[in-house]
């Protein structure tokens, strides 16, 4: 071997390890902020919840001594009532993104991973009348991930190109090598839906932004997908379709 192949493998492995460094300590830093997030929001659980619970036994209660036959009374009964199980969704679904810790990484194929979790939303997808249609690159390497936390990103992504085509539709997914160094694995989940305005496009991975608040969603699906592919170290990037509907693009780091 030459002086110069000498250098250029030293070079290659040290640049190897500098990449490894960076995931770990991204690891490092998301898992810092997750305990403080986890730590805030058991605090909140116990200091919201409990008292909802309480409101809620007092206004089952009352309802058992109004009179029933005056409508105004028991819609406006019904409105407490709702509103109270909102309230304990919004605390149970922070408490739902509190609880993401560390990884448990194995290798695994992706195109797999994405089976797996399309078996998952079927219902849905047979109720909305929605086809799937999946292009998978064949012989593509393995990806190291944790494959629960991934299944719950790919759920979840589905699940919004499902609620983005009321009528039914089509979702096509798309796996492929990503080009270059180091080493990438991309996914792409495209639906034929509405599509997203540029404002909520930019605005996605907010925390707490939803264009569904009404329905009762407080905007921390798209956050919880973004914080579990930083702790992989992948991307995740949202774009609206020439024609129509909304391209979701995963990548992920291939590794043994």
């Amino acid at each position: 071997m030459t002086g110069v192949d000498e250098r250029d493998k030293k070079i290659d492995e040290l640049n190897k390890t500098i990449e490894m460094l960076k995931f770990s300590q991204n690891q490092l830093a998301q898992a810092e902020k997750l305990k403080i997030i986890d730590e805030f929001a058991h605090g909140l659980s116990h200091e919201v919840k409990n008292p909802l619970a309480i409101i809620l036994q007092g206004v089952d209660y009352l309802s058992t001594k109004v009179n029933k036959d005056d409508p105004s009374v028991t819609s406006t009964i019904g409105y407490m009532k709702d509103a109270i199980k909102r309230a304990d969704k919004v605390i149970g679904d922070f408490l739902n993104f509190s609880s993401i810790s560390a990884l448990e990484l194995e290798p695994a194929d992706l195109s797999a991973v994405m089976d797996n979790s399309l078996v998952l939303v079927r219902h849905q997808l047979e109720t909305h009348r929605i086809e799937v249609v999946k292009e998978y690159q064949p012989g593509l390497p393995l990806v190291k991930l944790d494959q629960d936390k991934i299944t719950q990103v790919l759920v979840n992504l589905v699940l919004n190109a499902i609620q983005s085509m009321p009528e039914g539709g089509k979702i096509i997914i798309r796996s492929t090598l990503e080009q270059g160094q180091p080493i990438r694995v991309k996914l792409e989940i495209e639906d034929t839906g509405q599509g997203m305005a540029a404002d909520d496009l930019a605005r996605a991975f907010d925390f707490f932004f939803t264009t569904k608040r009404s329905k009762g969603n407080i905007g921390l699906g798209l956050s919880t997908v973004k914080t579990i592919l930083d702790m992989h170290g992948g991307e995740i990037k949202l774009e609206n379709k020439e024609s129509e509907g909304v391209k979701v693009t995963i990548i992920l780091n291939a590794g043994q």
